[in-house]
């Protein structure tokens, strides 16, 4: 009797943990939404990188954010732009950017965007992982905290752990 109320209890207990476990899962697996990825919709500045730095993002609309990043100084001026778009691709989502110097020259080919898919979203962070990790950078993380926009810029070695890391972080513009 008492080895069959043993058995039932770490049943229970390894049936809670499955749940626990797989709710847990729900909440970054499954059908993914660009509309979830509202919270950093807006226009941030900072400085770093050697210069003024500003992000800007408009909000979702038809399955689709676009948004720009600059880096600018007084002694070069445009140091480099990336035009960004995150686009709802059926269950997933997709973010591309290019880098671009001055007069719009590219820094890679034409038709080669670095390329992430959304891998974890939550009310004020998003992850998103390159499906390539050898590409650099392997990793971008948004996090929004108090009008404060931080992005955290991931290097990958083969085993998948953290090579070289950057954060870039910005107040939300105010008049």
């Amino acid at each position: 009797m008492k080895r069959s109320m043993i058995a039932v209890g770490v049943v229970g207990v390894a049936v809670l943990c499955a749940l626990a476990t797989l709710s847990r899962a729900g909440q970054s697996e499954g059908v993914r939404s660009i509309d979830s990825l509202a919270f950093f919709a807006g226009h941030w500045v900072g400085e770093g990188l050697g210069g003024a730095i500003e992000e800007g993002w408009f909000p979702p609309k038809h399955g689709t954010m676009t948004g720009i990043f600059r880096l600018t100084n007084e002694k070069n001026g445009l140091m480099v732009m990336e035009p960004m778009l995150i686009e709802q691709e059926g269950e997933r989502v997709s973010f591309r950017f290019r880098h671009f110097g001055k007069a719009m020259k590219a820094w890679e080919p034409n038709d080669k965007p670095l390329t992430f898919a959304l891998a974890e979203v939550g009310p004020s962070r998003a992850v998103f992982d390159a499906p390539d990790r050898a590409q650099k950078p392997a990793r971008l993380v948004y996090t929004v905290e108090n009008d404060r926009l931080r992005v955290d810029i991931v290097s990958l070695k083969p085993d998948g752990s953290q090579d070289e890391a950057m954060t870039v972080e910005y107040d939300r513009f105010k008049r």
